[in-house]
């Protein structure tokens, strides 16, 4: 029987080892002889390149999570401070308003 690439599979440990990312275990099973050999280094630093390459996105997004939420809160303190520059115009509006009546007032009467 001619060895072809549907006789090989891959095997991963998925072990607390694998997940924590210190050691990786992959072994090639050949389906007919039922032997198992460690896979080369270079397919094992591939592997280790793309596990490193998904857990940098995985800490991109939530850099770019942690970002969205601190600029949420930022926006939601500027818009406080600007309900109070807000409340504090319209009261000075208000008094001004008051300055210009009396002063209408006083120069109808005079």
């Amino acid at each position: 029987m001619d060895l072809n690439v549907t006789n090989w599979i891959l095997i991963i440990d998925f072990s607390p080892i694998l997940i924590m990312g210190r050691r990786f275990h992959f072994l090639t099973f050949n389906k007919r002889t039922m032997n198992t050999v460690e896979r080369p280094t270079a397919q094992h630093d591939q592997l280790h390149s793309e596990i490193d390459f998904v857990a940098k996105t995985r800490q991109t997004n939530k850099s770019k999570l942690y970002f969205l939420v601190r600029l949420k809160e930022i926006m939601e303190q500027r818009a406080e401070s600007m309900k109070k520059e807000i409340i504090r115009l319209n009261a000075e509006n208000e008094q001004l308003i008051e300055k210009y009546y009396k002063l209408s007032d006083e120069l109808k009467s005079v």
